[in-house]
Order: C-alpha cells, then structure tokens, then sequence
C-alpha cells in the first residue's frame, strides 16, 4: 500500500470497529484492493484540502461482522474525522472539494456522506458500491441526522446536518 498520507496502521483500526486484521497484510486481497479505490480518494482529498491545516483521522473501515448491506462490510467504505479544527465548517470545506472532483469528472463512483450523530460529525466515503436496499445510493453527496431514532439521509445542500436538527 502507498499512500502519501496515512500509514497501514490508520487503515486497519480493530480497535475502533472490529476489523479482525492487526496488519494491512492480514486482510483478504479483495478487501485491500477495495479499501484502496476509497484510500485513493481520501490521500487526493487530504492533499487538495488539509495538507498542512488539519489532519484527517480514520475511524472506520471493513467491517466485516455487522451490516451485510453496508459498504464497510466489503471493504469499499471509509469514515474520517478531523480532530483539533477551530470549527466544524471544515466538513463543508471539504464536501465541497469533493463536489468540485466530482464536477470535473475525479473520484469516480464516489459517494460522499456528512454525517452527525453525537458530539462530532464524520465524513463517509464509499466508492464502487451499490445496493437497492438502501435509500439514495444513487444521490452521491449525502448528509445524515438522527431523526426519530433512526438516521435520515438527504441531498448534501451545503450545511451541517447538525443545522437540521
């Protein structure tokens, strides 16, 4: 794996959501091979936006115990946030260089998510995925709030999903 900004051990994170691998080397093939077309995108993002600003910290990758119907349980999505910001208008800094790539033809399958539920909010990417089962996964710049006990997900229209609450 070669990346210009993160290191094997920010990819594979069992701590965080029970990747069984300590090691980039213990992952399926496959699952390396997917977890790379998304790491592409987040190295890209990271040097187009933050490279000397705020570091993007990865919280999620494969998941392969929970959610049959999630990206992260074939290895094609990943979550990030970014820790010691003055503000959480980074998020929208940052959709809105992914809508720019999007615009000029880059990052191709890509789907972005602004996420919040709790304290912070993150970042999901997942590239290469679909699924009829669930909702939008055609609409590829997404927010998602907490709304009656379940997360509900619109178009991305340049706000916190935090300013819809």
């Amino acid at each position: 794996m070669r990346f210009k900004y993160f290191k094997e051990d920010e990819v594979v994170n069992p701590y965080r959501d029970g990747n069984p691998a300590y090691e980039w080397s213990e992952m399926p093939f496959e699952i390396q091979e997917n977890l790379t077309l998304v790491m592409e995108v987040l190295d890209e993002l990271q040097y187009f936006k933050l490279e000397k600003e705020n570091k993007f910290h990865i919280t999620s990758t494969w998941r392969p115990f929970k959610n049959q119907n999630s990206p992260h349980y074939f290895g094609k999505a990943i979550d990030f946030q970014i820790f010691n910001k003055k503000n959480n208008v980074v998020f929208l800094e940052i959709m809105e260089v992914i809508k720019i790539q999007m615009t000029l033809g880059n990052f191709s399958e890509l789907r972005a998510i602004l996420e919040y539920q709790g304290r912070e909010p993150w970042i999901h990417l997942d590239r290469f995925y679909t699924n009829n089962l669930i909702q939008n996964t055609k609409v590829k710049l997404m927010i998602a709030y907490p709304r009656k006990n379940k997360m509900e997900y619109l178009p991305y229209e340049g706000k916190l999903p935090m300013e819809y609450l």
